[in-house]
């Protein structure tokens, strides 16, 4: 019987975070109709919450022992729990509109500015680690989570900087599943 280790479900979880981020976020924007905009959402989640197993393997696999590896892996974990929880409360908002109204609730509202921010600072430690180190994926993850979160700022081109940003991101966590795959070797 052949064992899972961390590497190897943070490889194929990196890999179906890349393809699943991509292709969700343009099933997102371009859906006309409430069924499909679930379908997107829920995709959306499935990849948050892979991309966590990816996380914990760059960590493993990386061989720095500074503290911007543990930064970058801690907040982009952290973030991304944190935004998996909107992204859920957004799915059932597309069938239950009062459902938003959870993350304006005072003890809760934290959840939509920290999580994002948290993401995306964590985001460009992983992408800038995996530069240093020489690792693929690392510039893809960078230009791709600016180009996206860049979505709010940009008015009417925010569907494009979605998708692009999600379709860099993605095709960067494919890298780097790839290279874990090589790795694994």
């Amino acid at each position: 019987m052949r064992k899972l280790s961390i590497s190897k479900i943070g490889m194929i979880a990196s890999i179906a975070t890349g393809f699943l981020l991509a292709f969700a976020h343009l099933l997102e924007e371009a859906a006309q109709n409430d069924t499909w905009i679930i379908v997107a959402k829920n995709m959306i989640l499935i990849a948050h919450l892979a991309m966590v197993f990816s996380f914990v393997a760059i960590y493993e696999s990386d061989s720095s022992k500074n503290g911007w590896r543990a930064a970058g892996m801690l907040l982009a974990t952290v973030g991304t729990i944190l935004v998996s929880a909107i992204i859920f409360v957004e799915a059932a908002s597309v069938s239950m509109p009062d459902a938003t109204r959870v993350l304006q609730a005072v003890g809760v509202s934290w959840v939509t500015a920290a999580g994002p921010l948290l993401f995306v600072l964590g985001m460009l430690l992983i992408g800038t680690q995996l530069v240093l180190n020489g690792g693929s994926g690392g510039l893809l993850f960078i230009i791709g989570t600016v180009v996206f979160a860049s979505a709010d700022f940009v008015g009417p081109a925010g569907s494009v900087a979605i998708i692009t940003g999600s379709a860099l991101t993605g095709a960067g966590f494919v890298f780097v599943g790839v290279n874990m795959k090589k790795a694994l070797r």
